[in-house]
């Protein structure tokens, strides 16, 4: 009886720690989405089919069914968020993805599924279909599948670099033109197969360098380059003349809509031609973001996908465009803060958004703005500070509802911080500005700062009349004196110092690359303090009492309950997103990332979270971003597996070859490590895959030597 009664305890416990875990993770919020000005992206490709539109970025794929009316993302089944193309083949909807191979849907995307039987590289950076068969340009050449992706075969022969060296090339984009398949390998030329790419031949006669795009129509074929605008050829690509009378910049995409032919470029301008690419004329007015990355088009409706404006519309040939991004949920928040009981978020291009209900939706709060790039926000009392990339700090009393241009409208801001009366404002290569009366008149304290002009003051900490200012060279300057007299309190690591935020008496330094410091006597000494960080570049700190939070470049946030002595990950849920900014409202941490908008998790989850023993069971597959990084020469690696899987473990380089297989056994549940050593390895970017079961996930990793 006795044994009975302990086996129940131990249940009730187990469900309580279940639950615990069940329900502690980040959360989406309801924006912001910018849909009035821009909703984030980078949307490297678009799709139409019909009435249904694909919008593919690093995050993921959205899904509108009204003409970008609305948006819901799409996906399931995708193992990587980076969908760099798509094509339509047979059934289906397929989409090229950048780590993750290809994938395919027969239901508008409500799922996805993995089709990559013999496809060797998993860096897929185009599609194109005709007929029955369906092409992969990769990091590896072309490959071709006859039965909607359920086997692949190399297809390669003649292109420069492939198959006898495989990586050594990457197709940058296909067309299908008749029975012809054309590529763009390696930005060298044009290539074309008359046989269904098993056998190619350069056909550009070495005019063609550097494309970047094609597209076909009919028997036209028109290509699109970084250097020398667009040439086309009447005759599947036998020959080719320039056709780039009026355009200007790096192009980006083409697309054909009805009788027109539009180019996207990386400059952000959308270029018509009614003549097939004789003549061109700027077709861009609303079009306020750049690069534009991707263009589709349904016939009277044309789309662009921009780098941080999300998608915009022209109803009417490119004549005006309005941006179309309700529910694209990808804005770039740099900043949050809370005035009262509302949040207040500033992004890139969107403005400012303001949430009245802990995040569930957001409206816009751009009256009186003249620069919608938000870079700073500060709050001293109930009136709202905003600092702009362009129109220098604007004020509002009524948490953002109306704004009011200070005395002070020309300087890009990079950083606020408020004390008592003060406020301060650090910019991009002007130095530091301190008023004394609400903006209405600023004064530069710059003394002992050295030469500003080449200076970026990344963060502003302000403690009294204690005041810190960290640079993108890596330096940290303090000021005992409002910021009269500057002296130099920590240099020598050289990473741009992100964040600064004092915890009582210890002020802690955030870095890009270098992990956290911390210093308790005035700036004098700074010691590491980032045992347990996930990651040694840091985006923003932030402070709720005693609780320390930091945010990663790669999506991590990990909290310290005893002054950055020790740090604990509380990532789960939140997606590969820099976290950017942090503000505590109510009972919940919310943050703001570059490309996801804003999450929120309850503090108490990640208390609790924190105290759980190491030893209980992860409740999901997990990957988290080696640390430290970058490295020289070897690295760690963590991931979490709840229940026991076949690992796989392995490393790839830039090109998508593998360089290094860390792992591939069975591995009982649990949290486990694998250390990478790159000393056989060139400097450079690399790319980590773990595969257990159905989970696979890829992240980023960087050596330098």
């Amino acid at each position: 009886m006795r044994y009975r009664y302990t086996s129940g305890i131990c249940f009730v416990l187990l469900v309580l720690i279940v639950n615990v875990y069940a329900f502690a993770q980040w959360v989406q919020t309801g924006g912001p989405d910018g849909s009035s000005i821009g909703g984030g992206g980078p949307f490297y490709a678009l799709l139409c089919v019909g009435t249904d539109i694909f919008a593919g970025s690093p995050y993921g794929v959205h899904h509108s069914s009204n003409n970008g009316g609305s948006w819901t993302a799409i996906d399931s089944g995708l193992t990587t968020g980076s969908e760099t193309s798509f094509a339509v083949c047979g059934s289906g909807v397929f989409a090229g993805s950048y780590g993750g191979g290809v994938f395919f849907t027969s239901n508008s995307g409500t799922s996805w599924t993995g089709v990559n039987a013999g496809l060797t590289n998993p860096f897929v950076n185009s599609l194109a279909a005709s007929g029955g068969e369906l092409f992969a340009g990769t990091y590896d050449g072309v490959f071709v599948s006859t039965n909607n992706g359920a086997t692949w075969s190399e297809a390669s022969a003649g292109l420069p670099g492939v198959p006898a060296a495989h990586g050594a090339v990457f197709i940058s984009a296909l067309a299908c033109s008749g029975g012809n398949v054309l590529a763009t390998p390696a930005l060298i030329g044009v290539y074309r197969s008359t046989n269904h790419g098993q056998n190619w031949i350069r056909v550009d006669s070495g005019a063609v360098n550097e494309g970047l795009c094609l597209i076909a129509r009919d028997s036209d074929v028109f290509v699109g380059t970084r250097t020398s605008g667009v040439y086309r050829s009447t005759n599947a690509g036998t020959s080719w003349s320039g056709a780039s009378s009026g355009l200007g910049g790096v192009i980006m995409c083409l697309v054909a809509a009805e009788t027109n032919l539009f180019a996207g470029t990386y400059q952000g301008k959308v270029y018509r031609s009614t003549n097939d690419g004789s003549d061109w004329t700027s077709v861009s007015a609303g079009l306020t973001a750049s690069p534009v990355y991707s263009l589709a088009s349904n016939g009277s409706n044309l789309f662009a996908g921009t780098e941080s404006g999300g998608v915009f519309r022209s109803t009417d040939q490119g004549a005006s465009w309005t941006p179309v991004n309700s529910h694209i949920n990808h804005a770039w928040t740099y900043s949050l803060v809370v005035v009262g009981s509302d949040l207040i978020a500033g992004t890139d291009v969107s403005g400012v958004s303001r949430s009245t209900d802990h995040g569930a939706t957001w409206t816009s709060a751009n009256s009186g703005l003249t620069s919608l790039t938000i870079h700073a926000l500060a709050v001293s009392g109930s009136t709202l500070f905003a600092g702009t990339s362009t129109g220098g700090v604007f004020r509002s009393s009524d948490h953002g509802t109306s704004w009011l241009p200070t005395g002070w409208t020309t300087y890009d801001i990079n950083s606020l911080a408020v004390s008592g009366e003060n406020l301060y404002a650090g910019t991009n290569a002007s130095g530091i500005f301190v008023s004394t009366d609400n903006g209405a008149d600023w004064a530069a304290i710059d003394s002992g700062l050295g030469d500003i002009t080449r200076v970026i003051f990344q963060s502003l900490s302000a403690n009294g009349a204690d005041l810190y200012a960290g640079t993108n060279e890596g330096n940290v300057f303090h000021s005992t004196d409002n910021g009269i007299g500057w002296s130099i309190a920590h240099a020598g690591h050289g990473y741009p110092v992100q964040s600064l935020v004092s915890v009582g008496s210890t002020i802690f330094e955030g870095t890009a690359g270098d992990g956290v410091y911390e210093s308790t006597d005035d700036g004098t000494t700074w010691i590491r303090a980032d045992s347990g960080l996930t990651s040694n570049e840091i985006q923003s700190l932030g402070v709720n009492g005693s609780q320390l939070f930091a945010g990663t470049m790669y999506g991590g946030v990990c909290l310290s309950t005893n002054n950055g002595v020790s740090w604990n990950a509380v990532e789960t849920g939140l997606p590969d997103y820099p976290v950017s900014s942090f503000a505590v409202c109510g009972t919940d941490l919310y943050a703001g990332t570059l490309g996801g908008s804003v999450f929120r998790r309850p503090l108490s989850e990640m208390i609790t979270a924190v105290r759980l023993s190491a030893n209980q069971l992860p409740e999901m597959f997990s990957l988290d971003q080696n640390f430290p990084n970058p490295f020289n020469p070897s690295t760690t690696i963590r991931y979490s597996l709840p229940y026991r899987s076949l690992v796989t473990l392995t490393v790839f380089n830039t090109l998508g070859q593998q360089v290094a297989t860390m792992l591939n056994e069975n591995e009982e549940a649990g949290y486990h490590e694998a250390n990478f050593d790159g000393s056989g390895l060139a400097s450079g970017v690399y790319f980590y895959r773990l595969r257990a079961g159905d989970y696979v996930a890829t992240k980023r990793l960087i050596l330098v030597r």
